[in-house]
């Protein structure tokens, strides 16, 4: 028999400090333990991608499946059974003072489209706590295309233009962007009262950052007390022009050959990344305008069901959009100038390995 506990599922959405969240929890794991409040390990170390990887109800995939080597539908079926042992005996030895478990992974947003997905993470997790809270932060979805854009680039994308498209992506748009479709599943399966929804504000957090106001939702204290190591603030976008040749390699060396993650590619995206950190492209102001009026519509509908203090769900202000575009045209010079950086980083992890030979 286990003890109930409380259950918090952070489910993202992506682009809203999941990843410095993640990070904090695995970094003090043992820290939290101690002010009861368990991170588990067995479905990911930092980030609790496995959950999703779990939920997605059969015969669909995701690039978690390619490269775990689950697209065959009998080693999905023991990974499934693999990952129920592996939790249950980790929770099992939870000491009897952990009250609280707490889970995060944002695919559970982005990957859990349809309630058989949800309904089978709810399977999942329902046996070990007498409270579930799903928690999620929501952000402007122009906003959140925006900085998805360099993540996309890291995973393959060959397209040029930021905003995707409802014939493009059509599940982003079903699902991903409409917020009150993607809100409305999750209540639908846990109930509203246990669907608790943020507006990913900084200035309304406290200390203006998103992992105060995660680890306050959780009653914990804040991220500078209990000598909690710290962890950097992750930020994965990608300066434009690094973008622009991320962009062109990834037309001449694709992420996947077949059903088989491409080996020649998989440490690019993360050189590229640490070698030019920094503010990405930005759409036109009015591209950003005509991406929101898409979403108006579902965005009222939540807004007058779950935010009826507000005036509107986000702020409306598109000024930190550019009103002529700037030209981004990867020339010979600056190609020349992202390899040289990749190769003098390609260099340096060289020499890094011969010296723990």
């Amino acid at each position: 028999m286990f003890t109930m506990r409380n259950i918090i599922v952070h489910i993202g959405m992506e682009k809203t400090g999941t990843t410095t969240i993640q990070r904090f929890c695995a970094a003090n794991r043992d820290i939290l333990v101690g002010l009861g409040v368990a991170y588990p390990v067995s479905v990911g170390s930092d980030n609790h991608r496995l959950l999703a990887t779990f939920a997605m109800t059969p015969p669909r995939t995701d690039e978690s499946h390619v490269e775990l080597g689950l697209i065959d539908p009998k080693t999905r079926e023991a990974f499934n059974s693999k990952l129920e042992q592996d939790l249950a005996i980790e929770i099992a030895a939870l000491p009897d003072s952990v009250h609280t478990i707490v889970f995060s992974n944002e695919h559970c947003h982005s990957r859990l489209l349809e309630i058989e997905d949800v309904v089978r993470l709810k399977k999942l997790i329902d046996s070990y706590g007498d409270n579930i809270k799903i928690l999620v932060y929501l952000r402007r979805q122009d906003e959140v295309a925006t900085s998805l854009y360099s993540t996309g680039l890291r995973a393959g994308l060959t397209r040029y233009p930021i905003f995707p498209t409802s014939q493009e992506e059509p599940n982003m748009f079903r699902h991903f962007f409409n917020y009150d479709t993607f809100v409305s599943l999750w209540e639908e399966v846990f109930g509203p009262d246990s669907v608790e929804v943020r507006i990913f504000d900084r200035d309304a957090f406290p200390g203006g950052s998103v992992l105060n106001d995660f680890l306050a939702v959780c009653s914990l204290p804040q991220s500078t007390d209990q000598g909690f190591r710290q962890v950097p603030n992750q930020n994965e976008s990608i300066q434009p022009v690094a973008q622009e040749f991320l962009r062109r390699m990834n037309e001449r060396i694709p992420w996947l050959l077949g059903d088989t993650v491409n080996s020649t590619r998989w440490k690019l995206p993360h050189l590229i990344a640490d070698a030019f950190p920094g503010p990405g492209r930005l759409p036109l102001r009015g591209a950003a305008r005509d991406f929101m009026d898409q979403f108006s519509s579902s965005n009222e509908a939540l807004r007058a069901r779950r935010f009826p203090e507000r005036a509107s769900l986000f702020h409306e202000g598109f000024e930190r959009y550019p009103e002529q575009p700037v030209d981004l045209n990867l020339s010979f010079g600056s190609a020349i100038d992202v390899s040289v950086k990749l190769w003098e980083a390609v260099v340096r992890e060289v020499e890094a390995l011969k010296r723990a030979r």
